[in-house]
């Protein structure tokens, strides 16, 4: 029975994470609407919006449903660890370039936990369970967190396990900069992939550890005291899909206009890329509108601070749009710009009460490595 004064969808939402949380193998849509007693498309509404919070995830189209990070970080989560780690770990886990299975391992201050993958693509790939611990001899990451840590583990950098079944590789994550607190993962079956094509990936796992470890306001990425190897790319164009990837990243953009007077103003604004144009929303009080009415021509850089020191620069025009112009009107832009930059729903968090702009650019190149000129 339903309290009254609990509303019926929370209802609804606790005892269908209550379900997934007693069947962590998965649970069909026809089991939960079995147990629920609601109509299908309720049921699917409401898995929807909880899949998009990222309290459930299904892995294949019409496959299981189970537990998302947010649900596996109730699972005896670590203190030291925030929901917005994981958020940050999935965003990076998405932009590497491997097909293995990518995880997300904390430390308790007794053992290391997973409580977030990515899985790979493979049909034949590794995986780990969510809340799995992570026992010493039997995986990686334990290595990480030793104390002292082993030469090897120092000197390389990170850990190496090679198990009858699995190669994984274990990189660690320190809020600190120094000392970790997390563990980045990687796993591929032993049959299938061979310790050279993995280690192949190392550059790219390190710059990822070290970039959760900046996330995380590191002042610098040197675990256990030794200076990472954190090489700078050789300057490359990135390709179509790489800037795509890399502008649906929280990066905040600089965007630069010119005043009335004809000095140049520089401003950091929030952005969203629909693939064909930026759309930024200025806050209250903001004076920048004003001058782009006037004079519409604007640049807008993006980039990352630290390797490979990805960026994308643009040139165009700013549009003033109305409301009904954005997907989901302005509520709708913002809800999306909060759980981009914040990871949370909007709820009066962003102080926008300004215009927004659209900017088609007549022009937009990336790069990634040793800075180059723009266009």
């Amino acid at each position: 029975m339903v309290p009254s004064e609990l509303p019926a969808g929370l209802a609804r939402a606790l005892h269908l994470l209550e379900i997934v949380q007693s069947r962590p193998e998965g649970v069909t849509a026809g089991e939960l609407q079995a147990r629920l007693h609601i109509p299908r498309s309720t049921l699917f509404a409401l898995l929807r919006a909880l899949r998009q919070m990222g309290y459930l995830e299904q892995r294949r189209r019409r496959g299981l449903y189970r537990a998302g990070p947010r649900l596996v970080a109730w699972r005896r989560r670590p203190s030291a660890v925030a929901a917005d780690l994981i958020v940050a770990f999935l965003r990076e886990a998405q932009a590497l370039p491997l097909e293995e299975t990518v995880a997300l391992a904390v430390w308790s201050g007794e053992e290391a936990r997973v409580v977030a993958q990515h899985e790979g693509s493979h049909r034949i790939r590794g995986g780990y369970a969510p809340g799995e611990g992570l026992a010493p001899g039997k995986s990686a990451a334990p290595e990480l967190f030793r104390s002292p840590p082993s030469a090897a583990v120092r000197a390389r950098g990170y850990a190496l396990w090679e198990g009858p079944d699995t190669l994984e590789l274990a990189f660690p994550v320190c809020a600190d900069g120094l000392t970790p607190n997390a563990a980045l993962l990687v796993a591929a079956p032993r049959r299938r992939s061979r310790r050279r094509a993995l280690l192949h990936h190392v550059s790219a796992l390190r710059a990822a550890a070290a970039r959760l470890s900046y996330w995380q306001g590191a002042p610098v990425y040197q675990p256990y005291g030794e200076r990472a190897r954190l090489a700078l790319e050789k300057e490359a164009r990135l390709s179509a899909p790489e800037l795509e990837a890399f502008l649906r990243e929280p990066w905040t953009a600089r965007l630069a206009c010119l005043r009335q007077d004809g000095t140049p103003h520089v401003v950091s604004v929030w952005h969203e890329w629909d693939g064909e144009a930026f759309y930024v929303a200025a806050w209250r009080g903001s004076r920048w509108p004003r001058w782009l009415e006037a004079d519409a021509r604007v640049s807008l850089s993006v980039d990352e601070p630290w390797p490979p020191l990805r960026r994308v620069y643009a040139r165009g025009e700013a549009r003033r749009v109305d409301a009904g112009e954005l997907p989901g009107g302005l509520n709708g832009l913002l809800e999306r710009l909060a759980g981009r930059y914040l990871g949370a729903p909007h709820g009066g968090l962003i102080p926008v009460g300004g215009p927004v702009f659209r900017i088609v650019p007549s022009c937009l190149h990336g790069w990634r490595g040793a800075p180059v000129d723009g266009c």
